[in-house]
């Protein structure tokens, strides 16, 4: 009883997954909170491996996702493996990937370099990011003066 509950679960979210992506857009507030409702209760493993037993698509995606995530920790031979995983997710049914695939293509270099190298700009992009917050924040409150002593000393 209780596994045919799990499976139509399993049936019903890659049903929803399914139209979802055949439409091409996200879902609405409430939509979502009908899709919420609708999760089987248990662990977050023993839910994905319901999900998975149900929709070989989640299936294949999951396993692409996480082989793309095992190349976020930069090394030499990541550049092969990232034209390896390119090849295996076209050859996939999933149309997102398809065009995460072109995005790819288009800079190639830059993707190759984020996952061969060891630079990046994080410390920068942090630091501006820092500075607008602390702007928008004092967003017609005060003048420069104030605005560079809080960037100096934040």
């Amino acid at each position: 009883m209780l596994a045919d509950t799990n499976q139509q679960a399993g049936r019903l979210i890659c049903a929803r997954i399914c139209a979802r992506d055949a439409a091409g857009h996200a879902e609405t507030g409430e939509t979502q909170k009908a899709w919420d409702d609708s999760m089987p209760q248990g662990g977050q493993a023993e839910t994905l491996a319901r999900i998975e037993a149900a929709c070989p698509e989640m299936t294949a995606l999951a396993a692409l996702i996480r082989s793309f995530a095992a190349m976020l920790a930069p090394a030499r031979k990541n550049k092969a493996k990232l034209q390896r995983w390119i090849t295996s997710a076209r050859e996939a049914d999933l149309p997102h990937l398809h065009s995460f695939t072109r995005g790819l293509d288009l800079d190639i270099q830059a993707a190759t370099a984020a996952l061969t190298l060891p630079y990046h700009n994080g410390r920068t992009e942090g630091v501006n990011n820092k500075t607008k917050m602390i702007k928008r924040q004092m967003y017609g409150r005060a003048g420069f003066a104030l605005l560079r002593h809080r960037i100096l000393l934040g």
